[in-house]
């Protein structure tokens, strides 16, 4: 009998290292497509952030800190809407309630403020965030300054009217 119970116990043992094992693969990989991740966001040309659902800023990347002004560590914890023009606060809440109804708000152009008080023409695309459960618990919002286009898009419309 003590013999039945040791080869049982090895057994026991054997399947709980193999269960082990592929927890620990499992965790590495996921690790690893997390870093992975992370490291894209960091190096994008476009600002990219990330934020909860009531519009409080939980991730600010390289690109957001160069296009803004802000670091990480000021913007995170705020609300979006300080990079917000006064007159445009009521874009945030349509984008919101789109966003809590799963929708996405597809690229379009607005203005957005800088540290140092400037405002930046930029083009902007949100998208829902889902935990492992499908829940929408925030929206990453994606931003590239189009400055220089819209400037260039002015400048020809008015050589276009003086040659007309």
């Amino acid at each position: 009998m003590p013999l039945a119970i040791f080869i049982a116990a090895g057994i026991i043992v054997s399947r709980l290292n193999e269960n082990l094992h592929r927890a620990i693969i499992a965790r590495s990989a996921a690790t690893f497509a997390s870093h992975h991740l992370a490291g894209i966001v960091e190096s994008s040309d476009d600002a990219i952030i990330g934020k909860d659902l009531h519009a409080v800023i939980t991730s600010w990347n390289q690109a957001a800190e160069r296009l803004f002004g802000y670091t990480a560590a000021e913007a995170i914890g705020r609300s979006i809407t300080f990079i917000i023009p006064a007159g445009r606060l009521d874009e945030e809440s349509s984008f919101m309630e789109r966003i809590r109804r799963g929708e996405r708000v597809d690229p379009l152009e607005t203005i957005r403020l800088r540290k140092n008080g400037s405002t930046v023409a930029t083009s902007i695309t949100i998208s829902p965030i889902r935990d492992e459960t499908g829940a929408i618990v925030g929206a990453s919002t994606i931003a590239r300054d189009v400055t220089e286009r819209v400037v260039a898009e002015r400048t020809l419309e008015e050589l276009l009217d003086r040659a007309m």
